[in-house]
C-alpha cells in the first residue's frame, strides 16, 4: 500500500499540471478595419481547448490610455446585476464539431469613450 503513494501523488501531481496549462487563442474581429462607432463581432474558435466545454464566458475590456475608462461590463458577472454583465457576454455556438465564443459590439457604446 505505502509504495503505491508515490505513483498516487505522480498521477494527481500530473492532473493538476494538466489541468492547469495556460491556453492562448487569437480572437478574429469582423470586420478587420473599423471605426470605433461601428458594430463589430469578435469570435473565438476555442474547438480543441478546455474553453470549448465551458457554457459561457465574457469579455473584459481594458483601455490602456484612459484613466477615465469605465466600462460598465466589467464586472464579476456571477454576482452582478446581469443587465450591465450580458453586454460582455459571449455567445457560444457549435456545428460541426466546430466551437466558437462570438460577441457583437460598438466599441464607442460598449466602452462609454467618444472615439
Amino acid at each position: 500500500m505505502l509504495r503505491n503513494i508515490p505513483l498516487l501523488l505522480c498521477f494527481l501531481l500530473q492532473c493538476i499540471v494538466l489541468s492547469a496549462q495556460k491556453v492562448e487563442i487569437e480572437p478574429s474581429i469582423s470586420p478587420e478595419f473599423f471605426m470605433a462607432s461601428e458594430e463589430i463581432t469578435i469570435t473565438y474558435d476555442v474547438t480543441g481547448t478546455p474553453m470549448q466545454n465551458w457554457t459561457e464566458a465574457w469579455a473584459w475590456i481594458w483601455v490602456p490610455s484612459s484613466s477615465s475608462a469605465n466600462v460598465t461590463s466589467n464586472i464579476n458577472p456571477a454576482n452582478s446585476n446581469s443587465a450591465l454583465s450580458d453586454p460582455a457576454k459571449f455567445t457560444k455556438t457549435e456545428s460541426g464539431g466546430v466551437f466558437l465564443f462570438t460577441l457583437k459590439l460598438v466599441p464607442t457604446d460598449f466602452t462609454g469613450l467618444a472615439a
